[in-house]
């Protein structure tokens, strides 16, 4: 499945049917959107970049002389569609033979 088929399908469904989406994942999901609220909104004028799986994703800062980054428990789809409501627009990177999404604030 494609990184937009994956994402439509994130975005399309609005309750899982997944048995793993007991109420401990739920509230470990909770924690996560909070601590990528926190990490994001720190710094809001720099650059991020993100790259994970179905399972987790890291979430880095992009300074000029380092990244700080955090690991989430959250699917890629997922963490693109709260950068989206953090007002960030993101994009894949040119490099074709790259997966990473880069984010910069909407102004």
């Amino acid at each position: 499945m494609g990184a937009i088929e994956e994402v439509k399908g994130w975005l399309g469904s609005s309750e899982s049917s997944n048995t793993k989406s007991s109420q401990h994942a739920t509230g470990e999901r909770v924690n996560d959107v909070e601590a990528m609220r926190s990490f994001v909104h720190t710094d809001p004028a720099v650059d991020y970049v993100f790259d994970g799986s179905d399972e987790s994703t890291k979430l880095c800062k992009r300074r000029s002389d380092r990244l700080d980054c955090i690991t989430l428990g959250l699917p890629t789809a997922e963490v693109l569609a709260q950068m989206q409501k953090f007002d960030f627009y993101c994009a894949l990177a040119q490099n074709v033979n790259s997966t990473e999404i880069t984010c910069k604030k909407i102004s």
